[in-house]
């Protein structure tokens, strides 16, 4: 039984080295990439973070006031983001990804819950 779990794990990391060779991969990558050598949108990903970040704190002190006014310049910021077709185009390849990296979970637990 141990020894098919083993297998198991072994396949699923074949899985994995599949994607990681896959077309969309390496388009992410080359995306991803791009975004890091651009200013703009990393200064404006990195905006977007410290607002959401200052949003939880201000609902953690029920600071609704505040919270409200954060909350409509995050939501300005991420339509800033998402007026970057590359930016879009990141965030689609993402989902793919996690979607074969899912798909590769579910398959993975289906497998071992055969072989206990």
């Amino acid at each position: 039984m141990e020894k098919l779990s083993r297998e198991v794990l072994e396949k699923a990391d074949e899985l994995v080295d599949i994607i990681k060779e896959s077309k969309e991969y390496k388009k992410y990558l080359d995306i991803r990439n791009k975004l890091e050598e651009n200013t703009d949108i990393k200064d404006k990903i990195n905006q977007v973070k410290k607002i959401q970040q200052e949003l939880v704190k201000c609902e953690y002190h029920n600071d609704i006031e505040k919270a409200k006014i954060l909350e409509k310049s995050l939501n300005k910021k991420k339509e800033e983001l998402s007026s970057i077709p590359i930016y879009n185009e990141y965030l689609h390849s993402i989902d793919n990804l996690n979607e074969s990296l899912k798909l590769i979970g579910n398959l993975e637990d289906y497998l071992q819950s055969i072989t206990e």
